[in-house]
């Protein structure tokens, strides 16, 4: 029989392997095997070898770039490990606030599913709760469908997250034409 088991942002913070295999949280994880379920292989991130003591203490190359253990090697250029940690905590970083109209319609989705009705140039359009927040989200009990609600929330987050990254690069990379 197969075992499997949701992943959370916090299974995710707390494990590497995960981050680095770019993980989203609502993934599961089947018999010790990652199924993509909202994460696609692309999201994967090329980690490289990472540095121990005894690789920067016997190479003088290494020392003379003032490499550090944690530091990653990848394609033959050193990659310092504060930057992978700060991009890291962004990327997987969680908003934790909320106000009390949120976290009433949250319990309302929780026991009675209704999905969501959003009117555009096109017209009225509905997606239905397994659409939103993933499948076997309306046959679910109302703390399952809380836990789909969050992830469903940690994942919205990490993508408004990266594309602001994405805005904000390309704003300085237009500043730096102008300069």
């Amino acid at each position: 029989m197969s075992e499997s088991y949701t992943l959370t942002l916090n299974d995710i913070n707390s494990s590497e392997n995960l981050r680095s295999m770019g993980a989203l949280a609502g993934d599961i994880i089947v018999n010790g095997s990652l199924s993509r379920v909202f994460s696609s292989k692309e999201d994967s991130v090329a980690t490289g070898y990472r540095l121990t003591e005894e690789d920067v203490l016997s190479s003088v190359n290494l020392q003379s770039m003032n490499a550090k253990a944690g530091d990653r090697v990848l394609d033959g250029t050193l990659m310092r490990s504060e930057k992978d940690d700060a991009w890291t905590q962004f990327k997987y970083g969680m908003d934790k606030g909320g106000n009390l109209l949120s976290y009433g319609a949250d319990i309302l989705e929780a026991y009675l599913p209704m999905g969501q009705l959003t009117v555009d140039f096109n017209g009225f359009n509905y997606e239905s709760p397994n659409e939103l927040y993933g499948e076997g989200y309306a046959e679910a009990e109302p703390a399952e469908r809380r836990e789909m609600l969050l992830r469903t929330k940690e994942r919205a987050y990490k993508k408004s997250t990266v594309s602001s990254l994405r805005r904000m690069r390309t704003v300085f990379q237009e500043l730096l034409v102008v300069l």
